[in-house]
This record gives C-alpha cells, structure tokens and sequence, in this order.
C-alpha cells in the first residue's frame, strides 16, 4: 500500500492507495505514528479513494488506530471508500467509530 500524508493546518489527510490488508501494516502505521508524532492534529482523514480492497487486518489497523489517536483525540474521518470497501466497514459496524464520507 502506498500512502501520502497532506497537512493543511490542524487538519491532516492520510491518502491510502492499493490494498488494505496485512501488507500494508507497516507503511500505514509508519505514516499515522509521524502524524500523531508531530501534534497538532485536530482532524485527520483518511482518504480512501484509491483502496480497492479491505480484509480483516485491515480492519485491526483501523482498531490500532483508534486506540492511538484517543490520545492525542483528533477527529477521524474515513472518506471516499469504494463500494466493497464501504460494504466491509459498515457490515464490521466501523461506521459507529469513525464518520464515513
């Protein structure tokens, strides 16, 4: 998986590319843990326009997530999700955690 990271002020968008699956873990938790590193976060996003893909680890990033930013308690958004990628979030109930645009 390829991520990029945007920072416009206190809002952050951490863009998501290829397949959300236990691959990815490293390069995504990587990019969170340097955005929650540097502060200053008041909304991240997560833009998930160009994932085609999500399976059950995928899932457990999210959970690792959440329970990361508590922390540092910025807002989270998962936008732009594929259908399939959507179906999954919302069939795991991840749509009463997070704000799916």
């Amino acid at each position: 998986m390829k991520t990029d990271i945007v920072r416009n002020g206190d809002q952050v968008t951490l863009r998501l590319e290829g397949a959300f699956d236990m691959h990815a873990h490293v390069s995504f938790r990587q990019a969170y843990r340097k955005l929650l590193g540097e502060g200053d976060c008041q909304r991240l996003t997560l833009d998930m326009r160009q994932v085609d893909y999500i399976d059950s680890s995928g899932l457990g990033m999210l959970l690792l997530l959440q329970g990361e930013v508590k922390e540092a308690s910025p807002e989270i958004v998962i936008q732009g999700c594929q259908p399939f990628v959507r179906q999954v979030l919302t069939t795991a109930n991840f749509h009463k955690m997070y704000r799916l645009t």
